[in-house]
Formats: structure tokens, C-alpha cells, sequence
């Protein structure tokens, strides 16, 4: 399964993506409609805006089928598996956010661009 990852399984952030039982393919960029979100400073996740919306970075990484659950399963409440749309106007799976949850328990950090640099930003 192809997956564009956003935020803790990031190589710069959790330094070996195969633990997790990905393989890096190439970076990547969503289309210009959708907001960023971090959780606890730990975790990131994608809310679709349209209207405001910008094209965040993130790491497209193979998953194998046998691993996908195990990977789905450790996201955190108000953050689960979704479509999403890349710039080059492929869809594949990240991240999304429940946009209430996320507006009580998250911080947009949308204007980072990336989860990566929200976090350098903070230290």
C-alpha cells in the first residue's frame, strides 16, 4: 500500500521507517487544500480546507498489506487512514483528522508547511 506519510514516521523524526515496515519511496507534496494539525507535539494529521487550505510535505513510503493494521491501529483518537490527493493529482493514504477533535485537542500548524519544521520551530 502506498502511504503518504506526514508526521512521527517521518525519517527525520523517527530516524528508521523500517521499524514501522515501511520503505521510503520519494517525498511528496499534498494539493493546495488541506490544513495541518499536530497532536501532542507527537503526532500529525491532515484536515481538508478548500477555501484555505496549502500543499504539505510529507514522505510517500510502501507499507505491505501484512503490516497495514498493525500501522493503522497506532494512530491516535481523532486520527484515521484516508484518501488524500497529492499535487501531482494521485490519491493515496495519510493521515486525516477529525476536524472538531482536532480543533479542541490539535494546533494548526499549517503555516509550517511540514510537520518536521513545526517541530524545529519549537525547540
Amino acid at each position: 500500500m502506498l502511504v503518504l506519510v506526514i508526521g512521527s514516521a517521518l525519517r527525520e523524526i523517527s530516524g528508521d521507517q523500517a521499524q514501522f515496515g515501511m520503505t521510503y519511496i520519494a517525498g511528496a507534496r499534498t494539493a493546495p487544500k488541506y490544513r495541518l494539525y499536530a497532536l501532542e507535539q507527537r503526532w500529525a494529521a491532515l484536515v481538508e480546507d478548500k477555501e484555505s487550505g496549502s500543499s504539505v510535505e510529507g514522505e510517500l513510503v510502501h507499507i505491505p498489506d501484512d503490516r497495514w493494521a498493525e500501522v493503522a491501529a497506532s494512530e491516535p483518537p481523532g486520527l484515521a487512514p484516508g484518501p488524500v490527493e497529492l499535487e501531482d493529482g494521485r490519491l493515496v493514504t495519510a493521515a486525516l483528522g477529525d476536524p472538531e477533535y482536532l480543533r479542541v485537542h490539535g494546533e494548526d500548524i499549517t503555516e509550517f508547511g511540514s510537520f518536521p519544521s513545526y517541530l524545529r520551530s519549537r525547540k
